[in-house]
């Protein structure tokens, strides 16, 4: 069986995530971003005791 550590194994990986059309796909979902309002950080809830 084929091991992991088989050269051709680590090469069809790297050639896998090297064509172009997969990154120019994830650039069009971010450029739709900015169009979003941006809202700011919300500050997390903190139960205010009453001062004794």
């Amino acid at each position: 069986m084929a091991s992991t550590t088989e050269p051709h194994r680590a090469y069809v990986v790297v050639v896998v995530a090297s064509p172009e059309p997969r990154p120019r796909r994830l650039r069009r979902p971010t450029a739709r971003r900015p169009h979003l309002p941006i809202r700011p950080p919300r500050a997390p809830r903190v139960p205010r005791r009453p001062a004794a």
